[in-house]
């Protein structure tokens, strides 16, 4: 469909097949960003943006897609909000993947992560008298983060609610 890099002019919608998104790092290192399927959205961000496309799409099975300039994809939304609320869902999707990705990048952890903000949350809950709020937090936090560096604080954390 084209290369990362070239011009933004459209967006795409596939009606049916699938499209491969691929990302260059470095000379010779492409890497599957996402596979996308029956009405699913992209392009938009780089043609709204008008800048460069920040993937390679690729076709990968035969495939009906939709090809939409910015203008005419307006439209599209004003006429119908059901395509805008499905735009929305999967540009929220695409955005939540993307911030895994980038924390799982960073390391299990960083500063201003998810994982802190699950933490900070749990604790209040503890400190507050909820302990069944509380270890749910902190399951969720040992379900996301298995490999963090305070898995096993919070496992004594979740010990001490059960025994409370």
């Amino acid at each position: 469909m084209y290369f990362e890099g070239d011009p933004a002019r459209e967006l795409y919608l596939i009606k049916t097949g699938k499209v491969r998104l691929t990302r260059k790092f470095g000379a010779d290192n492409e890497v599957v960003t996402d596979v996308l399927g029956d009405g699913e959205f992209f392009g938009l961000v780089a043609a709204m943006e008008s800048v460069g496309q920040c993937e390679t799409a690729t076709v990968t099975e035969e495939a009906y897609i939709y090809a939409l300039k910015p203008s005419e994809f307006n439209e599209l939304i004003a006429k119908n909000l059901r395509i805008g609320f499905k735009l929305f869902s999967s540009l929220a999707n695409t955005l939540r993947e993307y911030n895994r990705k980038v924390e799982k990048l960073a390391g299990p952890e960083t500063d201003s992560s998810t994982a802190d903000k699950l933490l900070e949350i749990g604790e209040y809950y503890s400190d507050h008298n909820q302990p069944k709020q509380a270890s749910y937090i902190y399951q969720k936090y040992l379900e996301l983060y298995p490999d963090g560096k305070l898995v096993e604080s919070i496992r004594d954390k979740l010990l001490a609610l059960q025994n409370h």
